[in-house]
């Protein structure tokens, strides 16, 4: 028979070993799992007209309705308007227009317009999606770096293309522009409707990476294509992002299976 002394002994062995073996290995599974999710890679993206073409050469005509491009669920798009006449953005299926009018910028949405048509488009669909935590990031460079490690982390960057992603979270810089039939980027004198955000502001982001796109899907010198949507005034805006700067704790969602 075992006395009390050797009886606690091995109570106590026992609750040592589910400490320091079963317990960091249950740690070690729930740690995992996210990145296990990440890999399963879903992207369905699709390209209507490309950068260089319509914002420097001028072939800026009709290339896909906005009702058709979001005949799917769950769709997310960024691009222009037929003509450089405004700003389209596609978030979860809600399709928002900002065109410029007397100065000011003038949206459509949540539903499309029968009758408005993308020159430039940028589609692909986040059905279900893995959802990562961004630290504060100082500039639009930064949230680009942090885009880049999320799908780095996932195994993305290598083998599958573009993908859309959604940001939301709360802003506390944002300037963007909505385009007047000219591109900011690429014509000397262009004059886009300029936005500026000063104070933290709820904003969600919708856009495109592309690694080696620049000229073709995203403007040179960056792999993203950005829009942002905020409220002002109790209206809804969007435009092209030109730069943000997040507070710690927005969402950055990737597509997945």
């Amino acid at each position: 028979m075992f006395s009390l002394r050797q009886t606690c002994r091995r109570r106590n062995l026992s609750a040592l070993r589910f400490f320091f073996i079963y317990l960091p290995l249950n740690l070690c599974i729930l740690l995992l799992l996210p990145l296990a999710a990440c890999h399963s890679f879903a992207s369905d993206f699709q390209q209507y007209g490309e950068m260089r073409p319509v914002m420097r050469e001028g072939h800026t005509e009709a290339r896909v309705s906005l009702c058709s491009a979001n005949s799917a669920p769950h769709a997310f798009a960024v691009g222009a308007l037929a003509g450089l006449e405004g700003e389209v953005t596609i978030a979860n299926g809600q399709v928002w227009v900002t065109r410029v009018v007397n100065g000011k910028p003038a949206t459509t949405g949540s539903s499309c317009v029968e009758g408005d048509n993308a020159t430039l488009l940028s589609v692909g669909h986040i059905s279900r999606s893995v959802q990562v935590p961004l630290v504060a990031t100082a500039d639009a460079n930064a949230l680009e770096n942090a885009i880049h490690s999320a799908a780095e982390n996932c195994n993305w960057l290598d083998a599958n293309g573009p993908f859309v992603f959604e940001i939301k979270g709360t802003a506390i810089t944002v300037k963007a522009h909505v385009i007047t039939g000219e591109c900011a980027y690429a014509v000397a004198g262009a004059d886009p409707l300029r936005l500026e955000i000063v104070s933290p502001t709820q904003v969600s982001v919708v856009g495109i990476y592309a690694q080696g796109q620049a000229g073709v899907l995203t403007h040179h010198g960056t792999s993203v294509h950005m829009h942002v949507i905020f409220q002002r005034d109790g209206a809804t805006i969007t435009g092209h992002l030109d730069e943000i700067s997040f507070l710690a704790g927005a969402e950055l969602r990737l597509p997945t299976e």
